[in-house]
């Protein structure tokens, strides 16, 4: 797993090709499990906080890991959706719906914080919320299939164990 990790790292920034489902999965797992590490050291952090809880900088923090989940996981996602010739813009679906949660999620724990409701807000959010699971659900659907036999308008037939940087 530390390779497919490595290899996803140096490949950062290369949006076209292919990506194969074994060198695509256990990638999003290790950026998906440090970005949860990293969002429960800042919880623990923030809840130690003798003035009480920081809203405001929890939604930083919050808003600083979705940008670098996105940023680490978009090339991989990208070429993973080449490999069913699909186009990366697809990957993009979720996107303005977890957007508008690092906006108005601060907004709405500042609310809370004085104990003011706004319901106009909550529903807004919610909404927002399930319409970003379900597109993210989508995504997934689709990351979840197998590629296209043979070469396609993206590429040859992804190596499967190919852990080089430009493959």
């Amino acid at each position: 797993m530390i390779a497919e990790f490595q290899r996803g790292l140096a490949r950062t920034t290369r949006f076209s090709g292919r990506e194969a489902p074994a060198a695509f999965w256990p990638y999003a797992f290790v950026v998906l499990i440090l970005a949860l590490l990293a969002i429960g050291a800042c919880l623990a952090l923030l809840a130690r906080l003798e003035s009480g809880p920081d809203f405001a900088g929890l939604s930083l923090w919050l808003g600083i890991a979705a940008v670098l989940v996105v940023a680490l996981l978009a090339a991989a996602v990208t070429r993973r959706l080449h490999d069913l010739d699909e186009t990366g813009l697809w990957g993009l679906m979720p996107l303005p719906f977890l957007a508008i949660d690092i906006v108005g999620f601060p907004r709405a724990l500042s609310y809370f914080a004085q104990q003011i409701a706004d319901p106009w807000l909550f529903a807004g959010l919610f909404a927002n919320n399930i319409l970003y699971l379900a597109t993210l659900g989508a995504l997934l659907a689709m990351l979840s299939r197998d590629g296209v036999p043979g070469p396609n308008r993206h590429g040859p037939v992804p190596g499967l164990w190919d852990f080089s940087p430009t493959a």
